[in-house]
């Protein structure tokens, strides 16, 4: 073998499955029930509201264009739900730009540009069509 290529097994394989083995791959978003005023409501790990849109059907998405800009989708690849809430209920739809996006009870779910911290709903009643999840307990 060359010297070059031992330089490459024996120094850049090494360092490079050391880099590689120091990230960690979150597959997983574990999700939270929030309240606010007396009503509970779904919210990402990092207390970020998750809302649907009156407009969608059931296991369709019709925000396109400029609405996904304005209401990002939400999308992890394994939901973890919180005590209470039923992890049937969740689901995986393709949206029409072609991005996978989760569902809860049929509705696709999104986020609220306008949101800027943790347990904020400004999205909520917004246009009288987007609404946080409401009650997502199954109790």
């Amino acid at each position: 073998m060359k010297k070059r290529n031992w330089f490459v097994f024996i120094v850049l394989v090494p360092l490079l499955l050391l880099v590689v083995g120091s990230f960690q791959v979150v597959d997983a978003a574990p999700l939270k029930v929030m309240n606010h005023a007396g009503h509970s409501y779904l919210a990402d790990s990092n207390g970020r509201t998750l809302y649907y849109y009156l407009k969608d059907t059931a296991g369709q998405s019709s925000c396109v264009g400029q609405c996904v800009v304005r209401w990002p989708i939400f999308y992890t690849e394994k939901i973890m739900v919180p005590a209470g809430v039923d992890a049937k209920e969740f689901g995986v739809i393709t949206h029409p730009s072609g991005q996978k996006q989760n569902t809860f009870r049929g509705w696709p779910l999104y986020y609220w540009m306008g949101d800027k911290s943790p347990g904020d709903i400004d999205g909520h009643g917004r246009s009288k069509v987007w609404f946080f999840v409401l009650n997502p307990k199954s109790e």
